[in-house]
C-alpha cells in the first residue's frame, strides 16, 4: 500500500501542463533537483536526468518533447547504495543540451564567448509558471505527512542557492513556511494544516486535498473526544474526592453528636449524603423529598461542612 505522500505524487504525475510558459517552468524545477550537467572536455556539454520512478522519467520525456522537440537517450541502471534498485537516467545530447539549457537561461556567453553554468534565472511571473514550477520541486525533493499522524509537507535541498530560490516562489504565492538545517540539507517546511491543504490544492491535487481533509475531521474528532473524555474523568475524580472527605467528616461528627442536633435541612442533607456515598452533587438532588438543583444541593452541603466545622 502506498503512502499519503506517493499517492499524492501519482496524482500530480497524471496532470501535464498545457501552457508553454508552464511546460519550461516544470523543465526548470526538474533540471534542479534530477539533472546533472556533463563536462565532456573541449566544451563539449551533456545533460543527464536521474528518476527513481517511471512515471517522473515518462513525465520529463513528456515536456521534453512537447516543449522543445528534445528526445533523450533512455538507460537503465542498477544503484546499489542504500539497497539495490533500479533507477531510470535520461540522457540529453550535446545540441539539445545548449538548447534546453539555453531556454532555461542556465547558460550565459561571456565576452571570449565560453558558456558558463549557473542557476535558472527566467523569472516566471505569471502565478500558473510559479505553481507548475512548486508542483514539479514536490514531485522532485518533496513529501507530505499521513495526516493521521500529523500535518506537515517538506522540501529537502542539498543547495542552499536553490532553497532560497524555492523560497522566493513560496513568498510569492503567499504561502506560508519555516526553514531548518537537517545535517547538510536545508528543509524549507510547511508547518500547519490549513497551509499543507492550500499547497495540495494550488499543485492541482484536488482528490489529495479532499483525503487530506477527512483525516482532519476524523483526527480532530479524536481528539475532542478525548479531551471531554479527560475533562469528564477528571471531575468525577474530584467530585468523589469531595464525597469522601465529606463522609469522614460527617462520620466523625456523628460520633460525639446525634444526627437530630442538626437544623431540619441539614439534617436531611446529611442523610441523603450517607445513604448514598457514591452520587455525584447533580445526582443527590434528585435524593431529597423535595428534588434540588446541583446549586442548591452545592450550598447544602458547604453550610452542612461549615456547621460541623464550627
Amino acid at each position: 500500500m502506498s503512502s499519503f505522500s506517493e499517492s499524492v505524487k501519482e496524482e500530480l504525475l497524471r496532470t501535464v501542463p498545457e501552457k508553454p510558459c508552464c511546460m519550461l517552468s516544470e523543465l526548470s524545477a526538474m533540471t534542479q533537483h534530477s539533472g546533472t550537467l556533463i563536462l565532456k572536455g573541449r566544451g563539449r556539454l551533456m545533460l543527464r536526468y536521474h528518476a527513481d520512478s517511471t512515471a517522473l522519467a515518462k513525465r520529463i520525456m513528456i515536456l521534453l518533447k512537447r516543449r522543445l522537440r528534445i528526445v533523450p537517450q533512455i538507460v537503465f541502471h542498477e544503484e546499489t547504495r542504500f539497497g539495490r534498485h533500479r533507477c531510470i537516467l535520461l540522457n540529453v545530447q550535446e545540441n539539445d543540451t545548449r538548447r534546453l539549457l539555453t531556454a532555461l537561461q542556465m547558460l550565459k556567453a561571456d565576452e571570449g564567448g565560453v558558456m558558463l553554468q549557473r542557476m535558472p534565472r527566467n523569472t516566471m511571473s505569471r502565478k500558473c509558471c510559479q505553481r507548475s514550477f512548486i508542483r514539479a520541486m514536490f514531485l522532485g525533493c518533496g513529501s507530505v505527512r499521513d495526516p493521521s499522524a500529523g500535518y506537515t509537507m517538506e522540501f529537502s535541498f542539498s543547495d542552499a542557492d536553490k532553497a532560497q530560490a524555492f523560497e522566493h516562489m513560496l513568498d510569492h504565492q503567499n504561502i506560508a513556511y519555516r526553514v531548518r538545517q537537517r545535517r547538510k540539507d536545508t528543509v524549507v517546511y510547511l508547518p500547519s494544516g490549513e497551509t499543507v491543504a492550500d499547497m495540495l490544492t494550488m499543485m492541482g491535487a484536488p482528490l489529495s486535498r479532499l483525503s487530506f481533509e477527512d483525516q482532519r475531521i476524523i483526527r480532530g474528532s479524536s481528539a475532542r473526544a478525548a479531551r471531554a473524555t479527560n475533562c469528564d474523568t477528571a471531575n468525577l475524580s474530584r467530585q468523589l474526592k469531595s464525597a469522601q472527605d465529606q463522609l469522614v467528616r460527617l462520620r466523625q461528627y456523628l460520633k460525639d453528636h446525634p444526627l437530630t442536633e442538626l437544623p431540619d435541612d441539614l439534617r436531611e442533607t446529611a442523610r441523603v449524603r450517607l445513604e448514598h456515598p457514591s452520587l455525584t452533587i447533580e445526582e443527590l438532588g434528585l435524593c431529597f423529598s423535595r428534588p434540588m438543583t446541583k446549586s442548591g444541593v452545592y450550598h447544602r452541603l458547604m453550610r452542612l461542612m461549615k456547621y460541623i466545622d464550627e
